[in-house]
């Protein structure tokens, strides 16, 4: 099997098809990539939900950043025109079970 046939296995199992709810929150973990923080303002933008927490320090892929993970993404999503008073940051985890544990706290 070809890398893509394979990661298309992956994304057909992981891909669950449902339906977008109104929620409490919308939570963009960290990660080096900036559509996360553009998603996360679209939905808050089309009513979803009424806060975004962004969650994530600094990663393997980040730690040269001169921001962190969550302010970078705070910084996109009030481009985007999401108020500030709408966006909490998680700014200590390195990892997904981090940004999860911390994001509790």
């Amino acid at each position: 099997m070809t890398d893509l046939e394979l990661a298309k296995i992956l994304w057909d199992y992981m891909h669950l098809n449902m339906k977008i709810h109104k929620c409490d929150c919308i939570i963009g973990l960290g990660c080096n990539d900036f559509a996360v923080p553009q998603k996360c303002a679209e939905l808050y933008q089309k009513g979803y939900a009424n806060i975004i927490i962004f969650s994530g320090g600094r990663g393997k892929c980040t730690e040269s950043w001169e921001k962190n993970e969550s302010e970078k993404f705070y910084d996109i999503a009030i481009s985007l025109g999401v108020p500030k008073n709408k966006i909490y940051l998680e700014n200590k985890s390195t990892n997904t079970g981090d940004n999860f544990k911390f994001t509790k706290k």
